[in-house]
């Protein structure tokens, strides 16, 4: 059974993406940086995910990641979640199609980890299996990414133009 949304629903999922990205913001900047100086790579716990040394998860994507699912079950408590440190990393990627948000607190983790300002947070809807709404927010260079399916894309709030390769 198909699910419909119309578009004020989707900006109210867009405005609730958007605000939970500036919520942890500040806990990914503290990640990144430490007392005004870049924090070593030790700071961050790195752990290789299923025996890849080269992806890995700190503590940084672990408590972000546990801070938007809270406050989103608070939201939208009958809603399906999959984030990339928990839910995906089990190997369960359950995309139905209930409304599911799906996570990735730290995209770009090597970047972040090499002190690399190119690594955010990155909220996303899916309803009926299909993308609805994107959020990529990148805390360090300040730079919100914003996406509702059928409205464009913004950076900062202005519409990206469209690209049509060649």
């Amino acid at each position: 059974m198909s699910i419909r949304v119309d578009a004020e629903e989707l900006r109210g999922f867009l405005d609730t993406a958007v605000a939970l990205a500036k919520e942890v913001g500040p806990a990914f900047k503290d990640g990144f940086w430490r007392k005004g100086q870049f924090a070593s790579a030790t700071d961050f716990a790195a752990e290789g995910k299923l025996g890849n040394a080269a992806d890995c998860v700190t503590a940084v994507d672990c408590h972000i990641e546990k801070v938007l699912f809270s406050r989103l079950r608070s939201i939208y408590p009958h809603h399906k979640f999959v984030g990339e440190e928990t839910t995906a990393e089990a190997g369960e990627a359950p995309i139905t199609n209930d409304p599911t948000w799906i996570v990735d607190p730290v995209d770009g983790t090597n970047n972040f980890v090499h002190h690399h300002h190119f690594s955010g947070i990155s909220i996303g809807l899916a309803i009926n299996r299909e993308p609805v709404v994107g959020v990529i927010y990148l805390p360090i260079l300040d730079e919100l990414y914003t996406g509702v399916r059928g409205q464009g894309a913004f950076l900062n709030g202005q519409r990206l133009p469209l690209f049509s390769p060649p």
